[in-house]
């Protein structure tokens, strides 16, 4: 907060003219528990809501997962066996999520094409952090994870105008193949159809 507000000072200095009417910079960060599932790990997602005076105000969206057990925050890494970019452990979820994500976008009424995919799904990538905001999805299997649901802010996969976020599902099936004896752990089951009302899209 102290960061923002130091730059909030300056721009007032800089750019009066951004503050007119009494105007001021917002920033506002909200956590909420997303899900408890597969032992000690629970899923938080981070929302940040930014006003700096541009054209529109700026959404973020993140999770965290967070080991209760070792009380830390961790990755998704040691749940599969190799994580190296680009390499074939990786390129499964990036791939169902790629393909999620223009899904998600035609439910919308988007239309996704040949040149738009390459400039909004490009970030998507076979890399442990670009892939998106990950977060366990709930299973009907108790103790288990049904697979990852995949947060994305505005403007990381698509325009401001689609809408505020997208949040997209990839069962564990489609990875299973790259899991360590961590992931074999905790993956399991399907995905209750009640817990999607969880979901931010939109």
């Amino acid at each position: 907060m102290a960061k923002w507000n130091a730059e909030a000072q300056h721009d007032k200095k800089e750019y009066p003219e951004t503050f007119r009417n009494h105007r001021r910079h917002e920033y506002d960060r909200a956590y909420r528990e997303r899900s408890l599932v597969a032992g000690p790990f629970v899923c938080i997602l981070r929302t940040q809501f930014i006003d700096a005076g541009g054209a529109h105000p700026n959404h973020d969206v993140n999770t965290i997962l967070w080991d209760a057990k070792a009380r830390k925050r961790i990755s998704i890494r040691p749940f599969f066996d190799g994580t190296r970019t680009n390499g074939p452990t990786m390129r499964r979820p990036a791939k169902a999520i790629r393909a999620a994500v223009v899904a998600a976008k035609k439910a919308r009424g988007m239309r996704p094409t040949a040149a738009s995919d390459p400039t909004w799904l490009g970030g998507i990538k076979p890399n442990l952090t670009k892939i998106g905001g990950v977060a366990l999805a709930l299973s009907t299997e108790r103790g288990k994870s049904a697979g990852l649901i995949v947060s994305f802010s505005p403007c990381a996969v698509g325009s401001y105008a689609e809408g505020s976020s997208y949040v997209v599902f990839v069962p564990w099936t489609v990875f299973k193949a790259g899991l360590f004896r961590e992931g074999r752990a905790i993956f399991g089951g399907r995905r209750p159809k009640d817990d999607r009302r969880n979901d931010i899209n939109g």
